[in-house]
């Protein structure tokens, strides 16, 4: 278990991948925890030959304390922490984020320095993932009260962002993916738009072309 700056207690899981230069600090989506994620956090290890460390949220599964904002931050960077306690350099880190989960990513990568930053399904702000915009819209109005504002956070990412994203993804629209590759200080080009796929089969409806185009990426930085 590790404990986070805000007293939590939040279990992690590291998969060893021998001879692996790179580390994938995973940060999963909301509708799961790690013990679901268990079997894709070791495909992404053998398949993509890295090892992965993934940890679980305050509130979630067997960690303790609740889900908010700062209490995820909080246990991202408590997961950073534990990859450079495992003996991994800063430029071997590469942040996975997918749906929630880029927000930790984008909050963690803005601080600290990471090799590139994958981002898959992501949301451009927590508010706009339940408005629409709009000149009198709850996301100009309350822009500064977002708990979640990876437009702004990835303006402030050093290193290589890759987004990902399904075209027919009805909870998050690949639009919010476009918005962060628009604004990213060093966007990863082209970005990935997932024909068809909705949010939460990108995997399956990508097939082996997933891990040839990320394996790509890790390979290019």
């Amino acid at each position: 278990m590790l404990t986070t700056s805000r007293g939590d207690a939040i279990p992690s899981f590291y998969f060893q991948r021998p001879g692996a230069s790179v580390c994938v600090v995973y940060l999963h989506a909301n509708a799961t925890d790690c013990g679901a994620m268990l079997p894709t956090y070791a495909a992404f290890a053998r398949r993509l030959n890295v090892h992965v460390l993934a940890g679980e949220y305050s509130g979630y599964g067997a960690a303790t304390g609740a889900p908010t904002p700062r209490n995820i931050e909080a246990d991202a960077l408590a997961l950073y922490d534990e990859a450079l306690r495992r003996g991994h350099e800063p430029s071997q880190l590469v942040l996975y984020g997918q749906s929630v989960g880029s927000a930790p990513a984008c909050y963690v990568a803005a601080r600290r320095e990471v090799r590139g930053v994958v981002l898959h399904s992501p949301v451009a702000s927590g508010i706009r993932a339940l408005v629409a915009g709009g000149c009198c819209s709850p996301v100009n109005v309350y822009a500064c009260l977002d708990p979640f504002n990876n437009l702004r956070e990835v303006t402030r990412i050093d290193a290589p962002v890759y987004v990902i994203h399904g075209t027919a993804d009805e909870e998050i629209p690949w639009k919010h993916g476009q918005m962060l590759h628009d604004a990213a200080k060093k966007p990863h080009e082209p970005p990935y738009w997932v024909e068809g796929a909705g949010h939460n089969n990108l995997l399956e409806a990508a097939g082996e072309e997933y891990f040839v185009k990320l394996g790509a990426f890790l390979d290019a930085l």
